[in-house]
């Protein structure tokens, strides 16, 4: 089927996060992003929240991640990007338990 447009939270086991730290927003491009990560291995999926200046990248392994994670830096369009590891709980999810 076609790709779900939201981000999917099974996707995210082996994830990566990308920030720039220099060079603008010229690489914020899910097709930009993809072509450049995928150096690394097979990418699921490529998620850029809305009006965000960041970005998470989904692995289909997690040797692919840890490459990614070991190069930790690269470069889209002129701008310095560095790759993360993503939390494994979005930022201000907060605690909690389970539930269905």
């Amino acid at each position: 089927g076609a790709p779900h447009p939201r981000f999917d939270p099974r996707l995210s086991e082996h994830r990566m996060f990308m920030t720039a730290t220099a060079g603008g927003h010229g690489w914020l491009y899910p097709d930009k992003i993809r072509k450049a990560v995928s150096r690394f291995g097979s990418v699921l999926q490529v998620f850029i929240p809305p009006q965000r200046k960041f970005a998470y990248i989904s692995f289909e392994r997690q040797d692919s991640l840890e490459a990614a994670l070991r190069h930790g830096e690269m470069e889209i369009e002129e701008c310095k990007i560095r790759l993360l590891k993503a939390n494994k709980q979005e930022p201000g999810g907060g605690g909690g338990g389970g539930g269905g």
